[in-house]
């Protein structure tokens, strides 16, 4: 049994390949290393152009280094906290050395370090969920019907991706700079490659509790999949419950003013839409439905979002199936 140690926190396993510190720089350099820009190009081809969904080279290109900073839920370190520790990334070896039929030794490192905290990284470190892609571009067509679509936590590109399949104008806010900048970037990229012309892409770094007043009566829908309270630390940024740690007072002071935000932005008739799951003891499915329905929103419906794969606090991965809440704004 090891003991691995890093940053003040330790953590007991089996696990443990000792490596020199020059092969895990090595192995680091080809994590972070961006594809080719030509792969990037063909997948949003294929998913703008061709009903694709795979985005493996484009978040790998735009976002990894910042998905690799956040903190799931049950975990004691991100990502990158890997490509620092002896420790640690002995541990990652020793998986993948451990189980070839698993972690195959003909693909690439990056793509084997990612899988070992997928499977088997429960309370080490695990990278976060994107969000599916058919699921936003269903959402848009059910739901926005003036083509002005309000993203209050832009997440990594696939709502914004999906707003420029669906030829949609995005609105988007979130609190995290270093992505915000990288939203900017790839959209950007995709209009010079000859993509999403002449659409809006509108992209704040702010969190969604703070009103834009230009934004207000132009959104026929607004929908997102906001922090599920503390169950993944973004880190960057004023997140939310780095602002409110307290369950209530995050819902008074980042939840409400959201909705409450959303419902000024969105014209008579518009929908407010929220994915959310409960988690540990918050009910988070029946506090959204409240709020909404004490600002006076109506609700419509509840769509499920099929075969999302949302970390759970044990490190597991299971298929399920997460509520959409849907609500309409009528004339006050």
């Amino acid at each position: 049994m090891a003991t691995l140690k890093y940053k003040g926190k330790s953590f007991e396993t089996i696990h443990y390949l000792k490596t020199s510190p020059e092969y895990r720089e090595k192995i680091k350099r080809e994590y972070y290393e961006k594809p080719p820009f030509a792969d990037v190009r063909r997948e949003f081809d294929k998913i703008i152009n061709k009903n694709g969904s795979k985005k493996y080279n484009i978040t790998k290109y735009y976002f990894r280094p910042i998905m690799s900073k956040v903190v799931c839920d049950g975990c004691k370190w991100a990502l990158e906290d890997i490509f620092e520790s002896d420790d640690l990334f002995g541990f990652a070896m020793s998986k993948i050395k451990s189980n070839p039929k698993t972690f195959p030794p003909q693909r690439n490192m990056d793509y084997l370090v990612e899988t070992v905290f997928r499977v088997g990284g429960a309370g080490v470190a695990r990278k976060p969920t994107c969000y599916p892609l058919k699921s936003i571009k269903d959402m848009l067509d059910k739901y926005c019907f003036n083509g002005n679509y309000y993203d209050y936590s832009c997440g990594w590109g696939d709502r914004l991706l999906g707003s420029i399949t669906q030829g949609v104008n995005y609105f988007g806010t979130d609190p995290n700079y270093l992505l915000t900048e990288k939203l900017v970037e790839m959209n950007r990229d995709i209009v010079k490659s000859g993509f999403g012309q002449n659409k809006i892409v509108d992209i704040r770094t702010t969190g969604s509790e703070v009103l834009h007043e230009d934004w207000q009566n132009r959104m026929s829908l607004a929908f997102s999949s906001p922090p599920y309270f503390k169950l993944e630390d973004y880190i960057i940024g004023e997140q939310s419950t780095k602002l409110h740690n307290d369950y209530q007072d995050w819902l008074e002071g980042y939840l409400k003013p959201t909705i409450e935000n959303c419902k000024k932005y969105l014209v008579d008739g518009g929908y407010f839409a929220i994915n959310i799951k409960n988690y540990k003891s918050y009910d988070l499915i029946g506090d959204s439905r409240r709020i909404a329905e004490e600002l006076g929103f109506v609700y419509i419906t509840t769509e499920d979002l099929d075969n999302i794969r949302r970390p759970m606090q044990d490190g597991s991965h299971p298929k399920s199936t997460e509520q959409i809440l849907v609500f309409q704004k009528t004339g006050d």
